[in-house]
């Protein structure tokens, strides 16, 4: 079976007058700005990474005709089927195999007689890497590094960088020359430096999610200082909270016109009369308000058609809307037949949305604070808080109000 393993190698080899260009200063401007822009890598490991490559030896002049890189160096080839090597003292493990067809970028052919395994830097293994006598290169096939190693290979157009799928940090490099990638491990130094934003996040991770004021206090990150560009996406998850919901400043335009109904309930203790409800009635255009207690959830309907009748004879006017939660006892079969007849429009709030209905809601904070005050004045057992709601409700009737310019309901 023949594999041209090296065809992506016949192209750099060749590619003398491109190899002039890195001593373009625009160029090599214009690789920098390319090599600042690569994606998957945080800015803090593009510029670790840089500095290293700046720093490191390039190993070699030349690649143009003869000239080949050492005997040492590994090749990055996108364009490789297989990792080989003509250095049997790389083999940390090696048998033989039948002879193997490796076809050449000059046309010809050779037999790759055995394979193993290569140990490389920051523990990288390159598996079933063939051997193939008087190869003078040594290739590392991307294809098969990406499993081997488990990690990303991202490349620019002058730096190519292994990046571990887990933690995300670089474990190697390679370096631009000649119009092939060069392999170069990462000092642990270089190692440390990349992966200071990861050891923070590796923190704020295994501390739940915490701030960075108290988190950079903990000895183990004090000096690691955090990303004010990085955005936790599971705090984003688990802290976010429910937009505030506007206030309304829609009015009815006629008393009765719309009708705020809540039920509150049930108290852990039973009033005087043995009432752990009650039902909350208040008119949108004047704001009065009435409360009615109730022993049962079930004798909110009754109520609220005795409302409706109160209203219709002491102040010959009809009920238009009832606005209540999308709770059964507003909704049931009798309630909605009661509506068809008389002609009221039912409004409900979203499911478990109480801030649809806020009008009416505020309204219950607002007489239980009064009741509140009502009974510890009075030093009441609590046994008479029915009769402190019954009261405030009273005496916020006769309140003056400043959304009705300081006149009573």
């Amino acid at each position: 079976m023949s594999q041209n393993a090296v065809g992506s190698l016949s192209g750099p080899l060749q590619a003398s007058a491109a190899a002039t260009q890195n001593n373009n200063p625009s160029l090599s401007q214009a690789q920098a700005t390319a090599t600042s822009a690569l994606p998957g890598l945080t800015p803090e490991q593009m510029q670790a990474s840089s500095l290293f490559l700046e720093s490191s030896p390039s190993g070699t002049d030349s690649l143009v005709g003869k000239s080949l890189p050492p005997t040492h160096t590994w090749l990055i080839d996108s364009g490789a089927l297989h990792h080989m090597t003509g250095n049997l003292n790389f083999f940390s493990s090696i048998w033989d195999i039948p002879p193997f067809p490796v076809g050449l970028p000059d046309g010809l052919q050779t037999n790759a007689i055995k394979v193993g395994s290569v140990s490389l830097a920051n523990g990288i293994t390159l598996r079933h890497v063939l051997y193939v006598p008087n190869l003078a290169v040594n290739l590392i096939s991307v294809s098969c590094l990406a499993t081997d190693a488990n990690c990303f290979v991202v490349f620019s157009n002058d730096i190519c960088v292994l990046q571990d799928r887990t933690s995300k940090s670089p474990i190697g490099l390679g370096k631009m020359h000649r119009g092939v990638f060069m392999f170069q491990p990462l000092s642990t130094a270089t190692v440390a430096a990349v992966s200071e934003f990861e050891s923070y996040e590796l923190w704020h991770r295994r501390m739940g999610h915490p701030s960075s004021q108290p988190l950079i206090h903990l000895p183990t990150v004090s000096v690691v200082s955090p990303s004010l560009k990085t955005i936790c996406d599971v705090c984003c998850r688990a802290k976010h909270s429910q937009t505030v919901f506007p206030d309304s400043t829609s009015r009815a335009m006629d008393i009765f016109g719309l009708v705020h109904c809540d039920i509150w309930g049930p108290y852990r203790v039973s009033t005087i009369s043995g009432a752990k409800y009650f039902l909350t009635i208040m008119d949108d255009y004047s704001r009065a308000v009435w409360v009615y207690l109730m022993h049962d959830k079930s004798q909110t309907g009754t109520l609220l058609r005795n409302f409706c009748n109160m209203v219709h004879t002491q102040f010959s006017k009809l009920v238009k809307i009832i606005q209540s939660h999308n709770d059964h006892e507003f909704d049931s079969q009798p309630m909605t037949q009661f509506y068809n007849d008389h002609g009221i429009l039912h409004q409900t709030s979203m499911v478990d949305t109480p801030k649809q209905n806020g009008r009416v809601e505020r309204k219950h904070r607002h007489i239980l604070e009064v009741a509140r005050a009502l009974r510890f004045q009075a030093n009441l057992p609590i046994e008479f808080w029915g009769e402190c709601v019954l009261t405030a409700a009273h005496l916020i009737n006769c309140t003056p109000s400043a959304i009705l310019k300081h006149k009573t309901p």
